[in-house]
């Protein structure tokens, strides 16, 4: 029973072969009472499309079906979002797929400001390298009809993770990537943590894709400093009187090395003081102004309470800046400016930066690792033999491979010693936001001190 054994909220079958699809047969399915679904019949012999969803999570407005696709259309409870899901099974001739191609470009357009989301068999490959074995011949302009469906919509495909192929002909001569989900980046931005993953292949030819909430938890964040805490005085007391304090003997690299480290544990306590999540202090503001808005539109407010009013308001936008200077730092947008929190380009672009920079897991061999442990033991293993040096005898360079030399005047300016005004330039030199090192110091923070 798919619900039991899968926790699903909702799923899409191709192939059903049926001409009607009963509640009894979804009921065995889905294993619970808590299911709608909706089909579209098989054309003679082939096709058929089966979605079930969980109606404690979706409710549905609307259904209806066309040539290999089955729409259902909702809102979903959680966050109050109308979706769209489209079940598919492409044709398998190319004109059709094209005509396909066409309307679901037409309906994405109708849902660009919705959660669209297209899953199934897409029937169709955007590179060579997805089609692999004997007998299988690649249509470029297939492939680039598909490619420019895909660019022209707007639709951004979710990677299969550790997997490259979901359909294999049965004696294993030729596989393909021809399961797919595709999705707008509002689906991203409201499930930023969903993968896809690929199941197990039993007698049916195509693996099961399916899509799960994967938000792993890698253990502490390293220490970051943010810029917008350079412009607050009691972080710029705390460094000037703090680094005076250390008493480290040694070189003065090494000094300047372990000063670092004990200011990063003074300054991680005046964070959880100062700067902590602005989330909270977020909510809880607009939540004080919200009451003192239904105040005013009963009562009105005396100037005292306006101004109290005021007040609040001025520390929600001084705390919605500070999210959106961290966002940016984060994600390395410096296009965004204050205001630019509230759109849903800025919320893309954090989203896909995530997700570029996500590990869904590592291939070792023909191994595939995805979970934390393992994949953050591969990870030292690897750096650990890299780093290692197992020659015995180091290769030499051979002088006589040079022809040419530098003047005299070259090789004393080469060899000259750094002046403090070279240091100082190339720091300057340097964005703000960048760290010359893995210790979370930015060159704002050197600039400034």
């Amino acid at each position: 029973m798919l619900v039991n054994k899968w926790r699903a909220d909702a799923v899409c079958i191709q192939e059903s072969k049926l001409d009607r699809v009963e509640e009894i047969m979804c009921k065995r399915l889905w294993g619970s009472r808590k299911f709608r679904w909706a089909y579209k019949p098989t054309d003679g012999r082939t096709g058929g499309l089966i979605t079930i969803w969980n109606e404690d999570k979706f409710q549905s407005l609307s259904s209806w079906d066309s040539t290999g696709i089955l729409v259902v259309n909702g809102i979903w409870k959680e966050n109050g979002k109308i979706c769209t899901l489209v079940n598919i099974h492409a044709p398998n001739t190319a004109r059709q797929k094209w005509e396909l191609w066409d309307s679901l470009s037409a309906l994405a357009e109708q849902c660009k400001n919705e959660c669209f989301g297209v899953i199934g068999d897409i029937n169709a490959i955007k590179d060579p390298s997805e089609r692999v074995g004997k007998g299988l011949t690649e249509d470029k302009k297939d492939m680039d009809k598909f490619g420019d469906f895909i660019e022209e919509s707007q639709l951004w495909e979710m990677p299969l993770v550790g997997k490259r192929f979901n359909w294999y002909r049965p004696d294993g001569s030729c596989k393909s990537k021809l399961d797919r989900f595709l999705i707008y980046e509002d689906w991203m931005l409201n499930w930023p943590s969903q993968k896809l993953r690929g199941g197990r292949r039993s007698l049916s030819d195509h693996k099961p894709i399916y899509v799960e909430e994967d938000a792993k938890d890698w253990g502490p964040k390293p220490f970051k400093l943010f810029n917008w805490w350079l412009n607050k005085k009691s972080f710029v007391d705390l460094v000037e009187s703090k680094w005076n304090s250390y008493n480290i003997v040694g070189h003065a690299s090494y000094r300047f090395k372990e000063k670092l480290k004990c200011l990063k544990v003074d300054i991680k306590q005046w964070k959880s003081l100062h700067a902590g999540n602005p989330d909270p202090k977020i909510e809880k503001l607009i939540q004080e102004i919200e009451e003192w808005d239904t105040i005013d539109d009963t009562f009105g407010l005396k100037d005292d309470e306006a101004e109290k009013r005021k007040m609040l308001m001025g520390k929600l936008s001084a705390n919605w800046q500070h999210k959106v200077a961290e966002l940016c730092q984060m994600a390395k947008l410096k296009w965004a400016k204050q205001g630019d929190a509230n759109s849903s380009l800025f919320h893309r672009m954090i989203n896909k930066k995530a997700k570029v920079n996500d590990i869904n897991g590592i291939r070792i061999g023909d191994r595939w690792v995805d979970s934390v442990k393992d994949v953050k033991g591969e990870i030292i293993s690897h750096f650990s033999l890299h780093f290692s040096d197992p020659l015995s005898e180091r290769p030499k360079l051979k002088a006589d491979i040079f022809n040419r030399s530098i003047s005299p005047s070259d090789k004393a300016w080469l060899e000259s010693p750094f002046s403090e005004a070279d240091i100082k330039q190339a720091i300057w030199d340097c964005e703000l936001d960048a760290s010359p090192g893995p210790n979370g110091f930015t060159f704002g923070f050197f600039k400034k001190f």
